[in-house]
């Protein structure tokens, strides 16, 4: 019987963990990650690399929270 408490156990996890939401237009900009994250500000300092980095970040954030 043991067998069978693990598997239900299984079966229990995997139903849980794919309740999953996936964002939508109607949704996207709303959530957690748009307050906990802002653009990134670069200096003249900075390499091109680092910049290109930034401005890579800043893309994403803005396409996920704007």
């Amino acid at each position: 019987m043991p067998g069978i408490k693990c598997v239900s156990l299984l079966i229990i996890i995997l139903l849980l963990t794919s309740c999953q939401t996936i964002p939508t237009k109607e949704t996207s900009g709303t959530g957690w990650e748009c307050t906990a994250f802002e653009p990134i500000r670069w200096s003249d300092e900075d390499t091109r690399e680092t910049t290109g980095q930034i401005m890579e970040h800043n893309s994403v954030w803005q396409a996920l929270c704007r």
